[in-house]
């Protein structure tokens, strides 16, 4: 039997992600992070090593699962994201 008074605070499982989204071009994933700190760890180091940060700046940014499942395009970069992680 299940009871509720058992249940104690459950953290919030969610992943993160880097994409590329061109200004021309669909969003795709580049990489995915089990947290946020992660994913925005990654972004800062693309920009640092990167010798057109500029470039990239208004290219790549971080998004939560559930923000990627809010746009269509997100939602197709995601599902590409997921059919090449299966191939491997």
């Amino acid at each position: 039997m299940f009871h509720m008074s058992l249940v104690t605070e459950v953290p919030q499982l969610e992943c993160w992600f880097l994409l590329d989204w061109p200004d021309a071009g669909s969003p795709s994933v580049l990489m995915e992070f089990d947290t946020r700190a992660e994913a925005e760890r990654a972004l800062h180091a693309a920009f640092r090593d990167t010798a057109h940060a500029e470039r990239w700046a208004l290219r790549l940014t971080v998004r939560s699962a559930l923000a990627m499942l809010e746009q269509v395009e997100l939602r197709e970069a995601l599902r590409t994201w997921d059919l090449e992680f299966a191939r491997l």
